[in-house]
C-alpha cells in the first residue's frame, strides 16, 4: 500500500482514508499480487524467525501501544523492534482534534523493553528548535529520531551524533 497525501493506493482501491474502515473491509483490498493487508501479528509471526529482520512500527492511534508491547514481548522480538510516533500537535488538525491520534507520550508504555523513536515533521522541528527536539528524545529515552528529510539539517545531525 502507498500513502499519497490523504489517500491510500492499493491495486484495487483509490480514495480517501476513512477511520471507519474495519479489518474485514481492509481484507477485501488487494495489497498487491492478490494478497490482503496483513495484521501486525501476521508480520511478526512470519518474519520473527528471520534473525536479521528488524521491525520498525509507527504508532498511529492512541490505545494501541500496550497491545503492541504485548505482541512484541510475547514473541521475544523486543531487541529487534523500534516503535515510533508523531506528537499530537504534529498531526493533521482534523486528525489531532478527533482524539484518536497518537502522541510521543503514548510511547512511554513501551519503555524500557522496546526501543522508541520520535517522528517529527518539517514544521515541528523548526517550531520547537533542534536542541529541544534532541533534548525531548533523550529525556523520553528514545534510541532514535526520525525527522522529516526537509528538517534534517547539518546542525541537527551534529546534535544527534553528539547524543549517541
Amino acid at each position: 500500500a502507498h500513502h499519497l497525501r490523504k489517500g491510500l493506493f492499493v491495486s484495487n482501491f483509490w480514495g480517501p482514508l476513512q477511520r471507519e474502515f474495519v479489518y474485514p473491509e481492509l481484507l477485501r483490498l488487494d495489497a498487491g499480487l492478490g494478497r490482503s493487508i496483513p495484521l501486525l501479528t501476521d508480520v511478526l509471526d512470519q518474519f520473527g524467525a528471520v534473525l536479521d529482520v528488524q521491525f520498525c512500527t509507527e504508532l498511529k492511534e492512541r490505545g494501541f501501544a500496550a497491545e503492541i508491547r504485548n505482541l512484541v514481548l510475547s514473541r521475544n522480538l523486543s531487541s529487534r523492534t523500534v516503535v515510533s510516533a508523531f506528537d499530537l500537535d504534529d498531526a493533521d488538525p482534523s486528525e489531532s482534534n478527533s482524539g484518536w491520534f497518537s502522541s510521543w507520550d503514548d510511547l512511554a508504555v513501551l519503555k524500557p523493553e522496546i526501543r522508541i523513536a520520535l517522528l517529527a515533521s518539517s514544521k515541528k522541528i523548526p517550531a520547537m528548535g533542534e536542541s529541544r527536539f534532541v533534548g525531548e528524545s533523550v529525556e523520553r529515552g528514545a534510541s532514535a529520531v526520525n525527522p522529516d528529510y526537509i528538517a534534517t539539517t547539518e546542525s541537527l545531525v551534529s546534535l544527534v551524533t553528539g547524543w549517541v
